[in-house]
C-alpha cells in the first residue's frame, strides 16, 4: 500500500480550489476578449492549451484531496456540481 501524507486541511483545500478556479474563470474571460481581436491560431492554440492544463490539474487535485483524506466534495473543484463523494 502507497504511504501517503495526510495533506492540507479542508479550509486549505478550499482556498486552493478557489484560486484555481478564479485563474480558470479568468483564462476563459481572456479567450472570449482575444477572440474577438482575430488572434492568430497558433496564439489561441496556446490559450487553450493553458485552459486544458487548469482542467487536469483540477482532476488530479481532486484524486489526490480524496487520496490523502481531505473533504469528499466535489464543489471545490467543480464550484456549481453540488455533488458530495461520501
Amino acid at each position: 500500500m502507497e504511504n501517503i501524507t495526510p495533506g492540507l486541511n479542508e479550509e486549505q483545500w478550499k482556498r486552493c480550489g478557489k484560486d484555481i478556479n478564479d485563474i480558470r474563470d479568468r483564462l476563459f474571460k481572456v479567450r472570449r476578449n482575444m477572440e474577438q481581436k482575430l488572434l492568430p491560431k497558433k496564439e489561441m492554440d496556446y490559450l487553450e492549451k493553458a485552459i486544458d492544463y487548469i482542467e487536469k490539474f483540477r482532476d488530479h487535485a481532486e484524486e489526490e484531496m480524496f487520496k490523502r483524506g481531505g473533504p469528499k466534495d466535489t464543489t471545490i473543484w467543480y464550484p456549481g456540481t453540488n455533488v458530495s463523494k461520501e
